[in-house]
């Protein structure tokens, strides 16, 4: 689904629309006259035409409608843009929409439009109105981190803390069920396209994003959430007959240079599925698990009725806690029972064990199953298979996949073990054979047998046949830690290359399965393994053995219990990478250590100054003609210039100013102080998103007298964190930048000017690549020659009073057969922009402004041999001068883990831990 926009959003600055538009300030970005209200602007449309006709041509090419092997299969149209608003505020525009789609149809896109409303309130409902949109799809984010809270944003933060801590709350299943389980019912209520076509979730949360100021980083958010929230969430829309969705973000990944608006900081990690530094967390793990599930019983849940009622069956079932059961569905293909039963622990008494009751006229089944609070999963009732001669009842552990081996032989893959586990009803007898010891419990009611499997927690394999014909079921049973790294590639018949005949109503089934190590990826018949130090064999489940695995049976005399509990089941194959990795120093890894330091600083004398018209009436005030946007002053800082006489030295001078958001003051050379303006609170000065009013947010400055001449340069650095992303129904794209206001005390100064200074990112390849100081280009260098070693890390002094430094330096890096993701750790309470290879990565703020701490460096920019890592850095506190030292701390290393051996959540999150495990993964490409 491809996303053109014009309107970006994702949290970047402008919302994605070009700094030299925003510029043109007679132009209504998104038609926004104001916030709240719209006035059609043809020239904005023109803009977008203009966009349209250079982006679309591009994704024409690889529309599904165009060849066969093309991969765009719808196109969205705006994002995030209300029709209407609390259904009766009309805040959007038709006319919007009909340009936008007519002239996508006029660049020949032929695949259906959508578009997708911020929440479900029918905005541009197809059929409904002629808007040519053709799919109805909505935004869906349900919980929210306190702070960043629709509440949270109007009323401010009421988090607790604790020694500097953040103390979540938990989130409320409550609110979860509030805000999904009525989702089916209110988007069919629309009408129209809404009411017809599949209940369609452009952006389906997968996480949050994080804020300057706030004391917590991503690892807590991810810890907030936790592993299972993505999972039972798209649980959760599939029981609300969504079979359309796409999850946001499932790679957050970074908000290189200064691409972020004020809403987000440098990473955007957005406790994804996938961390920033391309980990894959227990999060997309266990989400990968349930769409094996989905995928392979994608003939019979792709198009679902809801159950209301006992339906067709002759027995009912009932859960306790009843908050247990979420709801049931049916599949729609004709001529088949099958019921999908969705779980979803969401007990009031945060209770693992759960009962079920199998009710018949005459008698009723007991069933147990263990699922851990806030846990789901999607089971079979009324399923049968292998031509019929097998019936499930239904299962209370959850099944993961299914293989059709043939008509006699079906495969499951389950989980029973200490986290989750539960047992397996089927109709008539069954005989179970295996690693897997199993205890059956029969019934006879009706004149029908029943029979009801539950497995000994634990790994292993087990045969299930029914005792009258060759009809067989085999399961496999794994471990929680094996099940977060199994791996299934499913070939979808569209994109495959080779010709696959079965009916989309056939099952499907993988084409490869594998478990036992971090990562892998079969593509172009190679299997692609990541793996550990520890993880030294791959299982593979396969219909033949792939080429360089062996039959686990013909391993020899093994003790692994890894694989002694598989010994004897078929289609089970085994690789071993013991040889590969047994050496000590395999998995050795050597920091980088940073050398050949340079400095220089930045002469305010010898920047570009742009002489300032003022608009005040008085030699003391100073209000700006022309703001950062109208001089293409965006990325980064902007630097003013005052000059200005006294008459007596003793004077007290004093001013008040106005900023955003961030201002460093420098009187005759030397810092004399700074502070930040930003809010997370709407309307407040510094807001991070919606409009903001002009007045508020003065700060007062006293300069020091020991400095201050008959002839005065006041130099005052700030600092934008982006203009704001025009989001919803806010018009803030044009929210003011750099200094608004600045007023001195009457009679203390004469002969008042000002000047501008800045980088045009017009003049520049990349509009977020500047940090906004004119000099960064500028390669006169000295040697440092008083940088502090410790190991690997490096401390660069850096005075609070000092002219902005910069530094520079190199490391070696050398690329082996080890994949190890590298990040640039910063310390100190300086401010510090950061490239690595001319990349600006990442801004680091010491003093709190920001949480982040460490920086990852994107493997793509890494080169072989010399790296050059570039700082500039600055501090403008001037508390402590005594000890004015405060030095600023830089090292390069691999991402530190947590590896704990009891919480797997803690063990596959992706959360830093300083003394954990470091992440390090041998690559290989195995032919198959």
């Amino acid at each position: 689904m491809a996303a053109p926009g014009p309107y970006i959003c994702a949290e970047t600055q402008g919302g994605g629309f070009p700094m030299w538009l925003l510029a043109k300030k007679d132009v209504r970005i998104r038609h926004s006259s104001s916030t709240f209200f719209k006035k059609y602007d043809q020239n904005f449309s023109k803009y977008c035409l203009q966009w349209y006709a250079n982006i679309l041509p591009i994704l024409k090419k690889h529309q599904i409608t165009e060849k066969k092997n093309g991969c765009v299969i719808a196109l969205q149209i705006e994002n995030e843009m209300f029709e209407q608003l609390f259904k009766y505020l009309p805040i959007g525009l038709s006319d919007e929409m009909r340009h936008l789609c007519e002239a996508a149809r006029n660049f020949r896109m032929t695949v259906p439009f959508f578009t997708n409303d911020a929440f479900e309130e029918g905005s541009f409902n197809p059929k409904s109105s002629k808007f040519g949109i053709d799919l109805y799809g909505f935004d869906k984010y349900v919980i929210f981190v306190p702070i960043s809270s629709p509440l949270g944003a109007l009323l401010g933060d009421s988090t607790k803390q604790t020694a500097g801590r953040i103390e979540f709350a938990d989130w409320e299943p409550k609110t979860f069920s509030a805000a999904v389980d009525i989702m089916e019912k209110k988007v069919r209520s629309f009408k129209g396209g809404a009411a017809e076509s599949p209940i369609f979730i452009p952006e389906l949360q997968g996480g949050w994003f994080n804020h300057y100021t706030v004391p917590y980083t991503y690892d807590d958010i991810y810890n907030f959430y936790g592993d299972n929230y993505t999972n039972t969430l798209v649980n959760s829309v599939i029981a609300q007959g969504s079979t359309m969705f796409s999850i946001y973000m499932f790679y957050g990944g970074t908000n290189w240079g200064t691409l972020g608006d004020p809403d987000v900081y440098t990473s955007y990690d957005y406790s994804a599925c996938i961390r920033e530094f391309g980990y894959l967390s227990g999060k997309a793990r266990r989400l990968r698990l349930a769409f094996c599930f989905i995928k392979s019983f994608s003939n019979l849940i792709s198009q679902t009725d809801l159950v209301v009622g006992n339906a067709e069956k002759d027995w009912t079932l009932s859960v306790s806690p009843p908050q247990i059961l979420n709801r049931i569905r049916k599949t729609a293909m004709s001529n088949n029972a099958t019921e999908f039963v969705f779980l979803r622990n969401f007990s009031s008494e945060k209770r693992s064990k759960v009962n079920f009751t199998l009710k018949f006229a005459t008698k009723s089944i007991k069933m147990n199953c263990n699922l851990p609070y806030k846990q789901s999963f999607i089971a079979l009732c009324n399923y049968a298979f292998c031509d019929n001669r097998f019936h499930l009842l239904l299962n209370t552990a959850p099944i993961h996949m299914r293989i059709k081996q043939d008509d006699n032989t079906e495969i499951w893959m389950i989980q029973n073990d200490e986290e989750c586990s539960g047992e397996f009803a089927f109709r008539g007898e069954v005989k179970v054979e295996g690693s897997l010891k199993a205890e059956i419990r029969n019934f006879h009611i009706s004149d029908d047998n029943y029979s009801i499997v539950a497995f000994n927690k634990g790994a292993g394999w087990a045969s299930l046949s029914n005792g009258v014909d060759s009809a067989k079921l085999l399961i496999f049973s794994l471990n929680s830690e094996d099940l977060l790294t199994f791996y299934a590639k499913f070939e979808e018949s569209w994109f495959s290359k080779t010709k696959i005949t079965q009916p989309h109503s056939a099952f499907t089934n993988p084409t490869f399965c594998c478990w036992g190590v971090d990562g892998a990826k079969l593509y172009d018949g190679k299997l692609s393994i990541e793996a550990t130090k520890d993880q030294q064999y791959i299982f593979s489940l396969n219909n033949s053995c792939p080429q360089g695995f062996q039959e686990i049976d013909k391993l020899g005399e093994v003790e692994d219990d890894n694989i002694t509990k598989y010994l004897g089941a078929p289609y089970l194959y085994i690789y071993s990478l013991v040889k590969e990795t047994s050496p000590k120093q395999f998995f050795e890894f050597k920091r980088p250590a940073l050398t050949n330091w340079h400095f220089r600083h930045t002469s305010f004398q010898s920047l570009p100054w742009v002489p300032l018209k003022n608009l005040a009436s008085t030699n003391y005030e100073f209000k700006p003609s022309m703001d950062p946007l109208d001089f293409g002053f965006t990325s980064g800082h902007v630097l003013y210039k005052f000059t200005f006489d006294i008459n007596n030295k003793a004077t007290t001078i004093e001013f008040n100013i106005s900023y955003r958001h961030r201002a460093t003051i420098y009187l005759n050379g030397e810092a004399v102080g700074g502070s930040l303006t930003y809010s997370l609170q709407l309307f407040q000065p510094g807001t991070k998103v919606g409009p903001e009013w002009n007045f508020g947010g003065w700060k007062r400055f006293t300069l020091p007298k020991n400095i201050l001449n008959e002839t005065n340069e006041l130099v005052i650095i700030t600092e934008s964190f982006g203009l704001n992303r025009q989001a919803f129904i806010f018009n803030d794209c044009r929210n003011p930048r750099g200094i608004l206001g600045l007023k001195f005390s009457k009679g203390s100064l004469k002969n008042l000017k000002s000047f501008i200074s800045g980088v045009d990112i017009k003049n520049v390849i990349d509009s977020f690549s500047s940090s906004g100081f004119p000099d960064e280009n500028i390669s006169q260098w000295n040697i440092v020659d008083t940088v502090k070693n410790k190991s690997t890390a490096i401390e660069l002094e850096l005075k609070c009073n000092q002219l902005p430094t910069w530094f520079k330096g190199d490391f070696q890096y050398t690329r082996t057969h080890l994949h190890i993701p590298l990040r640039l750790q910063m310390g100190g309470r300086g401010t510090a922009y950061i490239w690595v290879n001319g990349f600006l990565i990442a801004r680091y703020y010491g003093n709190g402004d920001s949480p982040q701490k460490n920086f990852y460096i994107m493997h793509g920019i890494l080169l072989e041999g010399t790296n050059e890592v570039k700082l500039l850095c600055y501090d403008g506190r001037v508390e402590n001068k005594d000890n004015s030292n405060e030095n600023i701390f830089v090292e390069i290393k691999e991402w530190k883990v947590n590896d704990s051996k009891v919480n797997l959540n803690d063990r596959w999150s992706g959360n830093i831990e300083e003394n954990g495990k470091s992440y390090v993964v041998f690559r290989k490409d195995l032919k198959l």
